[in-house]
């Protein structure tokens, strides 16, 4: 086993928090990524982008807002 063939675990911390202003409506943000981590490479990857796509994404700080409205 070589050194670049070991994997390390990256931890990428995500977030959300949810305000219910009444009972039909509520607003969320939404945060993935928030540390901005870069997925570690995978040595037994050969191909570009050198991590593992099933587990990490190469888009990085995502922050979202969202709004939902419930009609009766």
């Amino acid at each position: 086993m070589q050194a670049n063939d070991i994997n390390i675990a990256v931890h990428i911390g995500n977030a959300s928090i949810n305000l219910s202003v009444n009972d039909d409506v509520s607003l969320s943000l939404i945060g993935n990524n928030v540390l901005n981590k870069r997925p570690p490479r995978d040595g037994t990857n050969g191909s570009y982008p050198y991590y593992d796509q099933y587990n990490y994404n190469g888009y990085g700080r995502a922050i979202m807002a969202e709004w939902s409205w419930k009609f009766d």
